[in-house]
């Protein structure tokens, strides 16, 4: 598979797992990631750059949040779909 498509696959897990832990945080990230990574088709250290984007985005949630709250003109941050939100903290974070 080529650096794109892994790269690509890497931001899907990483939108897939900051969807799960914005409505479920788990108490041990470690061991959750681990769960969540045993369950994927390809072995972990492939989903390397979606595991730096998830621990990127987790780092930062605060600024990315806030962020996302400056740019959401007229919008309730609390209103934002988790999906949405997930998508929006690696996009940002990435930039």
């Amino acid at each position: 598979m080529s650096q794109f498509a892994q790269r690509k696959e890497g931001r899907r897990s990483a939108v897939q797992y900051l969807y799960a832990w914005s409505i479920n945080t788990p108490d041990h990230l470690g061991e959750d990631l681990a769960l969540f990574f045993d369950g994927l088709e390809q072995p972990r250290d492939y989903y390397a750059f979606g595991e730096e984007l998830i621990h990127g985005c987790i780092e930062n949630v605060d600024v990315i949040d806030d962020r996302i709250r400056d740019l959401a003109q007229n919008w309730e941050f609390s209103r934002i779909a988790k999906m949405d939100l997930a998508i929006l903290r690696v996009a940002i974070f990435e930039m």
